[in-house]
């Protein structure tokens, strides 16, 4: 179980962490950057997409940036939205639009324009916010002026001199009533307090008073989705070509096979949670099961995307991709034909379980397929 595993832990984290050059892939006006050590520092660029060990935009970004990787610091602007996860998330410019931070110390002194959602370990915000911020976290600090309305769902909570709500106070936790606001950050009628039970975390907007979702802004997911299905398969795709040529070539010689394997692979991982479970000490194993499961789904989801995209262009008279761009391209036509599909009322969330046991099963097999005669 330990080998899909660590395969499918890679394929997410640790190929962009290995890699010692970095990667670059541009397409119109946007970049693709991946690697060890990734700068973007100057150029026209629209979107930025950007992984690896250390991920530093220093030049200004027109439009939306997206960023992952252990450090990432952004200080030449932003546009549009941002969003960044990583251990350590620096924000040290504006970003015109919404933020949207995960890491575990996330430090914030730019403007954000828009909303801001952040959930950190340890968060600290002494930048000004335009709108509303949810914020989740350990230890919080706020030394800035938000505009709209504070969620805030926090152990410790520090307000600076500084810090302003002109908007209500949200405050979720086990004893609201504990949590000590100045008088100068809010007037105390502006405060609401509410159990942590409450808290629907940093991406429901239902509770802050928002309304359904419109078709345009399912239409605005949808495109999002596929953009960042095409930057993971991407990257993956750049910095390990030879391994996912080789999960192409299993999973088109043999989707029905790749599909069985991989339902039973993920089957068993899940199943592993009962046996774990069962003999008592090996309960402590069970979060590593749900790891297993989910990294190991995750990734069978991302190479069955890449497959079908490579499926795809050959229909449309492509060759195989030998190349960075065209690893790109399939990805992309990839993430369009699964967006698509899985719009098909009732059968379109079994195509994607289908599609990911497909990936799965290409990835076990290559791990174990002389062992237990998954190969010709």
């Amino acid at each position: 179980m330990f080998r899909p595993l660590l395969l499918a832990f890679l394929i997410m984290f640790g190929l962009p962490l290995a890699a010692q050059d970095s990667e670059e892939f541009h397409f119109g006006d946007d970049a693709f950057l991946a690697g060890k050590w990734v700068t973007y520092s100057s150029g026209a660029i629209d979107d930025l997409f950007a992984a690896g060990d250390r991920v530093t935009a220093s030049g200004a970004v027109t439009g939306s940036a997206h960023m992952i990787g252990r450090n990432v610091t952004i200080s030449g602007g932003v546009g549009e939205n941002l969003y960044g996860a990583g251990r350590n998330v620096t924000v040290s410019s504006p970003v015109t639009g919404d933020a949207i931070l995960f890491g575990e110390s996330v430090m914030i002194t730019g403007a954000i324009g828009g909303d801001l959602r952040v959930a950190g370990s340890s968060v600290e915000l002494s930048g000004p916010v335009g709108d509303t911020a949810l914020i989740a976290g350990e230890m919080v600090t706020i030394n800035a002026v938000i505009s709209g309305d504070l969620g805030l769902a926090a152990e410790a909570v520090e307000f600076g001199p500084e810090a302003k709500v002109l908007g209500q106070l949200h405050v979720y936790s086990d004893d609201p009533a504990a949590l000590e606001v100045p008088e100068s950050v809010i007037a105390a009628d502006q405060i609401v307090l509410h159990q942590s039970k409450e808290w629907q975390g940093i991406t429901s907007d239902r509770e802050m008073g928002h309304s359904a979702p419109s078709a345009w802004q399912n239409f605005r997911a949808m495109v999002s989705k596929i953009l960042l299905f095409t930057v993971l398969t991407t990257i993956f795709a750049a910095l390990a070509p030879n391994v996912i040529s080789g999960l192409r070539e299993r999973a088109l010689a043999a989707p029905m096979r790749s599909a069985a394997v991989g339902f039973a692979a993920i089957s068993a991982t899940i199943g592993s949670l009962v046996l774990f479970a069962m003999t008592g000490f090996g309960i402590l194993l069970v979060p590593v099961s749900i790891i297993a499961a989910i990294l190991l789904a995750l990734a069978g989801y991302l190479i069955g995307t890449y497959v079908l995209g490579v499926a795809v262009t050959g229909i449309l008279g492509q060759d195989l991709p030998d190349s960075l761009g065209a690893r790109a391209l399939a990805a992309f036509a990839g993430a369009v034909a699964v967006a698509i599909l899985t719009l098909i009322p009732f059968l379109g969330w079994l195509f994607a379980l289908v599609l990911a046991w497909v990936g799965a099963g290409a990835l076990f097999g290559r791990w174990f397929g002389p062992d237990l005669g998954l190969t010709d």
